[in-house]
């Protein structure tokens, strides 16, 4: 069984998605393990998105990369955005939670592409807004 789902997720990894000019991916760097630390990108189609008020769940997505290394720098995540866009398309937009070593990748990889959309994720945006709004807040900083 094990066998089999490792089989099914390599072959889901090496699916090639097909050419469109709508790809947004999803980028982010996996918990460290040991030395290694892990570039996660999974792509879906605009066209593809669910409804506004609907949630984008695992249905949605396909993953395109799940490259391991012992460090990252945005040197590393534009040649990974490099090699990713010959085996894909070129994506329109580009989320992420604005780690350092990510953004620099992306605004590297815009200077050859220069119509794809950096995105910061709503969650992280939102969770650095409340931080900065309460940081005094003794009841928040408690909590």
């Amino acid at each position: 069984m094990r066998n089999w789902v490792q089989r099914l997720g390599h072959a889901t990894l090496t699916q090639r998605t097909e050419k469109a000019d709508d790809w947004v991916w999803l980028m982010d760097h996996s918990v460290q393990i040991g030395q290694e630390k892990t570039l996660l990108v999974l792509a879906v189609r605009q066209a593809d998105l669910p409804p506004a008020g609907e949630a984008l769940n695992h249905k949605d997505v396909r993953p395109i990369a799940l490259t391991p290394r012992t460090s990252w720098t945005g040197e590393d995540v534009c040649q990974e955005l490099e090699t990713l866009s010959q085996e894909h398309s070129v994506p329109r937009a580009i989320v992420t939670d604005h780690g350092a070593d990510l953004v620099k990748g992306i605004e590297q990889f815009q200077q050859n592409h220069p119509k794809v959309i950096s995105l910061y994720d709503f969650k992280h945006k939102a969770a650095i807004f409340f931080k900065s709004l309460l940081s005094n807040d003794k009841q928040f900083v408690g909590f």
